[in-house]
């Protein structure tokens, strides 16, 4: 298989490395569009004509399906992107609120995400379409793809000092599993965890690799090629911390619209 990944940044790397690692055997093109990162305060609207632009990117490179590896393109534009092309189209909402329905223990769910993907109420929706009696509470945490896009340490006290600040509601509530809605919070996975360490948190690129994975029918180990639309002074830090060790001139640029 030849997949397509693509995240608003860097945060859909964390996809990537886990589809890699639970799936060496496939070829992978990854395109962050950091330029244009964050989609999360962006309108519907231009969310989906950014991810258009994106997945018509990925399409042109002959791949066999598509890994929506963003939180909130796969809660506002995923249907559309579904329509408009004749390969799968894999959100990582769906395989997410499946392993968090089967997880919880007393019904009641957190969802953190981008203010786009909190708006859209996907997860919500999802969540409670397969079971009625599940309690969903979610909150935006604008702050967190901005401070992970600066290189941010999930060490430093600034992420310790947000984080706190946004689990707080669902620590009163005391929900005992948290959907990571964005792809760049497992970054701070670690860091979620120290605030409060009482809750399960899933991980949807990790789901969605565990979902796909039994798809692989390879034997030799894949390529991996790596598109951003612009790259960062804290490029290289991020690319590390999510285990990639990435050098410069092996990244490629490409300008989209």
């Amino acid at each position: 298989m030849r997949y397509g990944v693509f995240d608003s940044g860097l945060g859909g790397m964390t996809v990537l490395g886990q589809l890699i690692k639970m799936m060496p055997y496939n070829d992978y093109i990854y395109f962050g569009d950091v330029a244009r990162v964050p989609y999360g305060t962006r309108s519907d609207k231009t969310i989906i004509k950014y991810a258009s632009e994106d997945a018509a990117f990925l399409y042109k490179k002959n791949v066999d399906a598509i890994i929506i590896a963003c939180g909130t393109v796969s809660s506002v534009a995923h249907e559309h992107l579904k329509s408009i092309y004749d390969i799968p189209v894999y959100s990582v909402i769906d395989f997410a609120v499946q392993s968090a329905a089967k997880n919880t223990k007393n019904g009641k769910i957190g969802v953190i995400g981008t203010q786009a993907t909190v708006n859209s109420r996907m997860f919500e929706k999802k969540l409670t379409g397969m079971k009625s009696d599940l309690e969903v509470y979610s909150v935006a945490c604008p702050l967190f793809v901005p401070l992970i896009e600066s290189g941010i340490s999930p060490d430093d006290e600034i992420s310790r000092s947000v984080a706190a600040r946004y689990l707080a509601p669902l620590i009163e509530k005391k929900v005992d599993t948290i959907i990571m809605g964005c792809t760049h919070y497992p970054i701070y996975a670690e860091t979620l965890k120290s605030v409060y360490p009482d809750a399960d948190y899933i991980n949807v690129g990790r789901e969605t690799a565990i979902q796909l994975s039994r798809d692989t029918h390879r034997t030799e180990k894949g390529n991996v090629e790596i598109y951003v639309s612009e790259i960062s002074q804290a490029f290289y830090e991020i690319a590390e911390i999510m285990g990639f060790s990435v050098s410069e001139g092996t990244i490629k640029t490409v300008e989209l619209g």
